[in-house]
C-alpha cells in the first residue's frame, strides 16, 4: 500500500504521454496495470481509489472532444470504461452511490458513438454498477434499455452480444420483479438471437441460461414466456454429438449445462 499512490501517479502519467514509439501498446499496458492495482488494493487505499474514480470520470468526459481522432477516442474510452468498472467492483455501495449519476451519464454517453469498441467495456461497467447498487439501479433502468437492446441485436459481434446477455442477468438479479416492464423487448431480442443463423454459437448457451435469471426475477409473470422458452429448451436439448470434434463436444456440453440451469430456474418459480 505504501507505494501504490506513487505508482498510480506514474502509470496515469504514462497513459497521457505521446513521445513513445509504440505509445498505443504502452498505454494499454499501463491501463491494464492500473486495473490490476485497483483490483488488488488494500482497504486503506480506498480513498485513493475514490480519487482515481474522479480523475477517470474527468478523462472520460474530455474524451468526447470531437477533435480527437476517432480510433484514439474509441480505444481511450474502452480503457477508461474498463477502469471505471474495476473501481465500482472494488468500492462498497455507500462509497459508490454519490458518484453513480455521473458514472452512468458518462457510460451512457459512450453508446452515442455508433460502432465503438468501447461499448463492450461500458456495458460491463454498467453491469458492475447494477450489481453494486442492487434495487437502487432502477433509476437508470429506462436509460440503459436502448443500448442494451442495441447490444442484443448486434448479431455480428459475438462478444458484445454475450456481454449484453450478461447485463440482462445483472439487471434481473439487481432489480428483481422491477425488471418486468422491460422484459417483453428483452425476451423478444433473446428469442431472435436463438433463431439467428449468423449469431456465433458460443453466445447461445449464455442466451439460454439468462432465461433462468428472468424467471427467478419476475417469478409467476414468466408464464407468458414459458411455452415458447420450454419449447426452445426441448429443441436445444435434442442436439446430438456426432463425430469427435472436441470444440463441438465442448459446445454441446456447455449448451446442455445451460439448459439444465434454465429448467432449474423455471421450476424454482
Amino acid at each position: 500500500s505504501h507505494f501504490m499512490p506513487q505508482l498510480l501517479q506514474k502509470l496515469l502519467a504514462i497513459t497521457q504521454r505521446t513521445d513513445f514509439e509504440n505509445e498505443s501498446e504502452i498505454r494499454i499496458t499501463a491501463y491494464e496495470a492500473i486495473n490490476l492495482m485497483v483490483a488488488n488494493s488494500a482497504l486503506d487505499m480506498h480513498p485513493m481509489i475514490v480519487h482515481l474514480l474522479t480523475e477517470t470520470l474527468g478523462r472520460l468526459e474530455l474524451s468526447f472532444n470531437p477533435q480527437l481522432d476517432a480510433q484514439e477516442r474509441n480505444h481511450l474510452q474502452s480503457h477508461l470504461s474498463s477502469l471505471i468498472g474495476e473501481i465500482v467492483k472494488k468500492l462498497d455501495q455507500a462509497t459508490i452511490a454519490p458518484f453513480c449519476d455521473r458514472v452512468m451519464m458518462m457510460l451512457l454517453k459512450v453508446f452515442e458513438l455508433k460502432g465503438s469498441i468501447a461499448h463492450e467495456d461500458a456495458m460491463l461497467a454498467m453491469g458492475h454498477v447494477a450489481e453494486k447498487m442492487e434495487g437502487g439501479f432502477i433509476r437508470y433502468a429506462q436509460h440503459v434499455q436502448a443500448p442494451l437492446l442495441t447490444g442484443l441485436k448486434s448479431i455480428d459481434e459475438a462478444q458484445l452480444v454475450t456481454i449484453s446477455v450478461g447485463f440482462v442477468g445483472d439487471l434481473c438479479r439487481s432489480l428483481g420483479a422491477a425488471v418486468k416492464p422491460f422484459c417483453d423487448e428483452i425476451v423478444g431480442c433473446l428469442l431472435q438471437l436463438l433463431q439467428a443463423q449468423k449469431v456465433n454459437r458460443s453466445a447461445k448457451p449464455h442466451v439460454i441460461a439468462v432465461f433462468s435469471d428472468i424467471a427467478m426475477a419476475i417469478e409467476g409473470d414468466f408464464d407468458r414466456y414459458a411455452v415458447v422458452v420450454l419449447n426452445i429448451l426441448k429443441q436445444a436439448g435434442e442436439i446430438n454429438i456426432s463425430g469427435d470434434d472436441e470444440d463441438l463436444i465442448d459446445y454441446i456440453n456447455t449448451l446442455r449445462h445451460s439448459i439444465l440451469d434454465t429448467y432449474t430456474g423455471i421450476l424454482h418459480v
